[in-house]
């Protein structure tokens, strides 16, 4: 029930938030995408690095778009594979939306079909599978934007409205009030110079439900996302969102063996992956860690990856296509089908800090009446409760990003990463576990 909500979420008020440069149901991307495959992964922080934890999953959403980039159909992919939801839209020749159909396993769940006057879906009634009225929606718009959805039953009683507040184009907030005026949902949104939320924060009153997320993002040349990055209310990261693109005109790409070289995962796995060398030998590992060496050759004009390995005395013979930054192989003879993905370091961008920055009395998480100063003259004095202080040398290796800590009377020092999260410091041990996490006393800001 939860994941149907879900969905039926997305279908209402999906085309709210569409981003600023867009209308109706057109998405604001830069090139001609046609496809994408959008997958999201638990997330670690590992020592000022941020890793997806992969793991054997093929659960993933695409979505696929017509000419005028407007979101036709929407795929859910469950963890084995399998399309599971599907919804579908349909527009009419000014590229306005006049219905979304939702199925689940092949069969119909629920109907919505749009009343559209001068170019404008103005109003929407939602059909379950066998065609009972379940909800009608009604439309207002401020220019080219929706602003407002009400919501009601088949009886013609209220059951909410929904406003949404546009700034220069870009969705700031949606407030949801029920039938007797109560908010019950206000969400606040903060966005980049490229129109992608980077906070967003959400309240439901009666549910005493508050919530602040925060989002970062990765961009291809075409300037759209290839990852997002989610952290909680205290900036820690959650999630990464990964995003293949897929422009028109990239199925007629021809393949090269520069650019096939290197090292290729199978989409939704762990570890199962193919490696491509430069001598033309290939070696291909699954979970099992089992090694299967051979020789590969590339046949552009067939699109044809050939594998021969080295215990067969045939060629396997791959089809291929390119999609986006992926691969999609097809041996025909072996009935085999999988997606190839090279998997990308996604680091936090580079701080540039100085001795100013620690300069200051600061709390140690987790532990009350712990604290650590920084003073000048790179001395440190470490205070803690019924304990005599630890008092000792600090330096920073700024290229590497260390602080070198010196207790007086031993003769090692310790080495530690760090890294500054809004006000907060953290120190990783030099193979990135998180050793402290730093509050400032003061109100000082680093700098």
């Amino acid at each position: 029930m939860k994941q149907y909500l879900i969905v039926l979420i997305s279908v209402v008020f999906s085309s709210c938030y569409t981003s600023k440069n867009s209308t109706h149901q057109e998405a604001d991307f830069g090139g001609e995408i046609v496809k994408i495959t959008e997958k999201k992964y638990d997330a670690k922080d590992k020592a000022g690095e941020y890793t997806v934890i992969y793991r054997d999953n093929l659960h993933s959403r695409v979505f696929y778009y017509n000419d005028q980039k407007s979101l036709t159909k929407q795929e859910f992919i469950n963890p084995e594979g399998e399309v599971y939801w599907v919804i579908e839209n349909t527009y009419d020749e000014d590229n306005v939306k006049t219905g979304t159909e939702i199925s689940y396993g092949g069969r119909l769940e629920s109907r919505q079909i749009n009343k559209v006057i001068d170019g404008k879906a103005v109003e929407g009634t939602r059909y379950d599978g066998e065609g009972n009225i379940k909800e009608v929606y009604s439309y207002k718009y401020t220019g080219e934007w929706k602003s407002e959805i009400t919501t009601k039953n088949p009886k013609g009683e209220l059951i909410s409205v929904r406003s949404i507040h546009r700034e220069e184009g870009e969705i700031v907030s949606v407030v949801e009030k029920d039938a007797t005026g109560q908010i019950t949902y206000n969400n606040v949104l903060e966005n980049n110079e490229q129109g992608d939320v980077v906070k967003s924060e959400t309240e439901r009153p009666i549910k005493e439900y508050h919530e602040i997320v925060y989002y970062a993002y990765d961009y291809d040349a075409q300037g759209n996302w290839v990852r997002k990055y989610h952290f909680d209310n205290q900036r820690e990261i959650t999630f990464i969102t990964v995003r293949n693109l897929v422009y028109k005109g990239d199925e007629k790409k021809v393949l090269t063996k520069e650019a096939l070289m290197g090292e290729w995962f199978v989409f939704g796995r762990h570890v199962d992956r193919m490696e491509f060398k430069a001598d033309q030998s290939f070696i291909i590992r699954d979970k099992d860690k089992e090694g299967i060496v051979g020789r590969w050759e590339l046949d552009t004009e067939e699109h044809q990856i050939l594998l021969k390995p080295e215990t067969k005395e045939v060629k396997i013979a791959f089809d291929y296509t390119m999609e986006g930054q992926m691969i999609r192989l097809f041996a025909e003879e072996i009935n085999e089908e999988m997606t190839l993905e090279k998997r990308v370091s996604t680091k936090k961008t580079p701080q540039q800090v100085t001795e100013s920055a620690f300069l200051k009395k600061w709390a140690v998480k987790g532990k009350a009446g712990d604290f650590i100063e920084f003073k000048e003259e790179q001395v440190f004095v470490n205070e803690r409760p019924d304990k005599a202080p630890r008092i000792g040398e600090w330096k920073l290796d700024v290229k590497n990003k260390v602080i070198h800590i010196k207790e007086e009377g031993k003769s090692n020092s310790a080495e530690l990463i760090y890294y500054f999260r809004e006000n907060t410091l953290l120190l990783y041990s030099m193979d990135g576990e998180l050793q402290l996490t730093l509050d400032p006393v003061d109100t000082g800001l680093v700098k």
